[in-house]
């Protein structure tokens, strides 16, 4: 199909050149055919095939010096633009008469910006339906022709019941102009009814009366017009309207459409994520799982450094893998900060422990020094904070060939410039190679490194520096270097963390005192029933082989039928359960388990879920389908067992609380509140502790954990010890998501509720 066709008539050939140059950039489905004179032009008319679909005319030319080149090219029926090098009303009259659609002063600054807009909005406007509502058939008759004359399809209507009509038999019409009165329904309640059915996005109205009221074109807007114009009015200016009402609403749905593209690819990119993830960390269960079951077996040293190796590389794989998806949670703004209470020196401990390895391979020193004014405890989020140092020292390792890296920590502010909160400064200061200064600020960027070089020698991906810089200014900090090439590094971050107050402290501390950790692997207390659910035959294998290793005994399926049928005729203590499955996905498997659990009466069995999606919500998606806990592949062979004796052998018993004497002191201590906090908490903690219950077990933890220290501090204020008991190892089980343990302790709180009142009530009597 040949492109269709611009006449050109241009005796100036500087303007003529650069007016092609930018029709043929902009509009290049258009051929523009150029003449100099008003002979050149005839004939080029007589040679075209197929016509013109404009014609841009100079009205001064050497062989037509008056305009005769406007009636030679109308009379071929070619409808035309003029450029005039001066301009006159006059001349505008003149023009207009003659029916050119346009005319555009050369001189004019934007002048051929002015030409190309209106030729591609003239070009546009054949695929554009407008409707024409109005009872006068003359004044449809004129808005009908002049709207065709500028090639938009035009259908008509006499009334409103007819124009609505034709909304809903002729999709996409994109303008409507409408008068303000008509017999049976005013343009008024058209528009009205319009926009009931048609946003603004897809259907512009521009309102239009012959009434002299002043306010009526505020009225049409305020009924959802686009636009209004009085009449008589002037063609121009109704034209300028109309197509500025179409540039606005074809600009907004093409902002629609780039963000529905946009969301089409972050969601085809997720997709992407979670099936490559799942693919990658498929085969990495196997490796990771394989390596700690040769490393349980009695090995010779060299053997063992080559399955040592194997572990290292599995690990930096792994770490890599969820540097990418850590990238893409930043992008798509899915990561949040968890507020829990943390030990920054436990923190950090935690991470020297997992570098000292590599350390000790390459010789370095690792050191930490944490100024005393460091806070013993802070609420924030120590998943993170524990990735943003190791990231970091894991790149100083990296670039440190002799000498260390020393972790630094100190308090920016104290107690009296702001109780609530601690501001902490870390530092991570290496012997390394160093980073030329002006390679300084862009090191923090993805997939940047200061060097080509140093990719080739040191490897790596340029994210985790990325990583950090994000997770840092997620908590409301800042991140920077200082560094000079040979001279080692000196990496900063500041980040803000709330404070306990003394007494929240105070209960922290007693609480550490009472559960401290215990790093060996915890005995297995009974052998187990296991039934591993998973359709990969190595991974059932890998799994098999760490519980049998373990003691216990296992069966296995491949599929959710499968699956369901051996439970059904075994008897099992704990299911492991993969998520995707070839006939049904694991949550499926488990609602429909738990279904024929309740209408047996079946002891409810413990389900884990296992699998290599570890994407935002699977967890959460898990654990409301039934499942009651969650293990992410590749896992380590301690971390499988482990979980495995704490959700295995069912609950922990949770210790009994004293019990309550006749006598008041164990219920209420008068030391501890007095009289108007009794009569606060008898007023209110009922409505809370109500509250509370319609909230779990489906409520976000820190919605409950809120209600949870509202009940807390009512006990405080009344001397409630037993109850006040009760809501912190709430607090504690809601924290740690474990929702049995809530649920337990939810009844207790209730019973401990009634005691406490019944004890306030005979304290009233006595007094």
């Amino acid at each position: 199909m040949s492109a269709e066709k611009i006449l050109l008539v241009e005796d100036s050939k500087a303007f003529a050149t650069l007016l092609k140059n930018e029709l043929a950039a902009r509009l290049p489905y258009l051929e523009v055919v150029l003449a100099t004179t008003r002979k050149d032009a005839a004939k080029a008319i007589a040679l075209a095939k197929g016509g013109f679909l404009l014609g841009i005319l100079d009205l001064h030319l050497p062989d037509a010096p008056d305009g005769e080149i406007v009636d030679t090219v109308l009379a071929k029926k070619i409808p035309s633009i003029i450029l005039t090098s001066s301009f006159n009303a006059e001349l505008q009259q003149k023009l207009l008469a003659r029916q050119v659609l346009d005319y555009f002063v050369k001189s004019h600054f934007g002048a051929i910006h002015a030409v190309i807009h209106f030729i591609e909005r003239y070009y546009r406007n054949a695929s554009i339906k407008a409707l024409v509502v109005d009872d006068s058939r003359s004044s449809r008759l004129l808005l009908v022709g002049l709207l065709q004359r500028y090639r938009l399809q035009v259908l008509e209507a006499e009334n409103g019941n007819a124009a609505l009509q034709l909304l809903e038999q002729e999709p996409g019409i994109r303008l409507l102009l409408t008068d303000y009165h008509m017999p049976g329904m005013d343009g008024f309640e058209l528009t009205k009814k319009i926009r009931a059915r048609h946003s603004g996005e897809e259907l512009a109205i521009i309102g239009l009366s012959a009434q002299g009221d002043p306010h009526l074109s505020a009225k049409f807007l305020k009924y959802g017009a686009n636009d209004f114009i009085g009449k008589p009015f002037q063609i121009e200016e109704l034209l300028c309207r109309v197509f500025q009402n179409l540039d606005l609403i074809e600009k907004i749905r093409a902002i629609s459409d780039a963000a529905e593209t946009a969301r089409q690819a972050s969601q085809t990119k997720s997709a992407f994520l979670a099936n490559m993830s799942h693919e990658i960390r498929t085969p990495m269960n196997a490796i990771m799982g394989m390596t700690d079951l040769v490393l349980a077996t009695p090995l010779e040293a060299e053997q063992k450094s080559r399955i040592r190796i194997v572990q290292t590389a599995a690990d930096e794989l792994l770490a890599l893998i969820n540097n990418v998806l850590d990238i893409s949670k930043i992008e798509a703004g899915r990561i949040t900060l968890e507020r829990i209470r943390f030990d920054p020196r436990d923190r950090i401990a935690t991470t020297m422990a997992i570098l000292e390895i590599k350390t000790r391979e390459k010789g370095l020193r690792l050191e930490s020094e944490i100024a005393p004014e460091v806070p013993p405890w802070v609420v924030g989020d120590p998943h993170r904070l524990h990735q943003i140092i190791l990231n970091l020292c894991n790149n100083a390792i990296k670039f440190t060939d002799s000498g260390g890296i020393r972790i630094v920590v100190e308090e920016e502010n104290g107690t009296q410039d702001d109780p609530e909160h601690t501001t902490l400064h870390f530092r991570i200061i290496d012997t390394g190679i160093g980073i030329p200064e002006d390679r300084l600020e862009m090191i923090f960027g993805r997939f940047t490194q200061a060097e080509a070089s140093t990719t080739r020698q040191y490897g790596g991906t340029g994210l985790g520096l990325a990583i950090c810089k994000h997770l840092v200014e997620l908590h409301g900090g800042r991140i920077w270097v200082e560094s000079r090439a040979g001279h080692g590094s000196v990496f900063h971050f500041i980040v803000r963390y709330g404070r306990l107050a003394e007494n929240e402290l105070q209960e922290v501390l007693a609480d550490a005192r009472e559960q401290r950790p215990d790093t060996a692997l915890p005995a297995t207390r009974a052998n187990r029933n296991i039934l591993v659910v998973d359709d990969n035959p190595i991974n059932r294998q890998v799994a098999g082989s760490l519980l049998k290793m373990a003691g216990h005994a296992v069966t296995t399926a491949q599929k959710g039928e499968e699956a369901l049928a051996t439970w059904e005729n075994g008897s099992f203590d704990l299911i492991l359960m993969d998520v995707n499955l070839p006939d049904m996905s694991g949550c499926e498997v488990t609602r429909r388990l738990r279904d024929l659990e309740s209408a047996r009466g079946k002891t409810r069995i413990p389900i884990i879920a296992l699998t290599a999606n570890v994407l935002a919500g699977v967890k959460e998606q898990c654990l409301a389908c039934g499942m009651d806990d969650f293990l992410g592949k590749p896992y380590r062979g301690r971390e499988l067992l482990e979980l495995v004796e704490r959700i295995g052998a069912g609950p922990e018993p949770e210790p009994a609380p004293p019990p309550v004497p006749p006598r008041l002191p164990p219920v209420l201590d008068d030391s501890a509140g007095d009289e108007g906090g009794r009569a606060t908490f008898r007023a209110e903690a009922p409505a809370r502790l109500a509250s509370l219950q319609a909230l779990l077990p489906g409520a976000d933890p820190p919605e409950a954990r809120r209600e949870v220290e509202a009940l807390k501090q009512l006990a405080a204020s009344a001397g409630a010890i037993y109850f006040k008991m009760v809501t912190i190892r709430l607090g504690s089980a809601i924290l740690g998501e474990d929702r049995e343990k809530s649920a337990r302790l939810l009844t207790t709180l209730e019973e401990s509720l009634h005691q406490t009142l019944r004890a306030i009530e005979e304290r009233e009597v006595k007094s």
